[in-house]
């Protein structure tokens, strides 16, 4: 079943992420909250594969204009564990009938010099709303795969939230 007002509205939600995190708001973790069963699943795996495309937009600008090598190599990471989750939930939403595609992420140069920084400042909210998102996926979610999901994100995130912090502390 799809629901394009229920995609349009998390597409929305998502594209939000990064301000509502900053301003210490959760947007998509809420609206998936009122979800069930399948519904729940497809609109978990629509929200998140958005999200983890924007992380990988984001991780992009870091490669093209990062200057410190952990940094970078962050950023490689994230995007290949994040393109490995979006495939994998792409394969759910085929296997359940529904739509994966979400709106494309498109950045602006940053000044010289930023660019570690503006990574490691905007991927610590965003981690963040991705582990929001998933405890509400442990809790509402009646799918097995997609609880083992979400566990990883949770695991992965929030230990990268903390490496990120850390090296925000040593950035000059």
């Amino acid at each position: 079943m799809r629901r394009p007002s229920l995609v349009l509205a998390l597409a929305l939600s998502v594209a939000s992420v990064a301000s509502a995190s900053r301003h210490g708001m959760s947007t998509s973790a809420p609206m998936l909250s009122s979800l069930q069963g399948r519904a729940f699943d497809v609109a978990y795996a629509q929200a998140m594969i958005a999200h983890h495309q924007s992380a990988v937009t984001m991780a992009q600008q870091e490669l093209a204009g990062g200057k410190v090598a952990r940094v970078k190599v962050a950023a490689k990471a994230v995007i290949a564990a994040q393109q490995q989750e979006i495939e994998l939930m792409n394969r759910w939403l085929k296997s359940w009938n529904a739509s994966g595609t979400a709106p494309t992420m498109h950045l602006s140069r940053l000044p010289a010099g930023q660019t570690d920084r503006w990574f490691l400042t905007q991927m610590i909210p965003h981690h963040q709303e991705a582990v929001q998102m998933s405890v509400v996926a442990l809790k509402d979610s009646q799918t097995t795969a997609v609880k083992n999901l979400a566990r990883r994100i949770i695991a992965a995130q929030t230990q990268e939230v903390q490496q990120y912090r850390a090296w925000l502390r040593q950035l000059k």
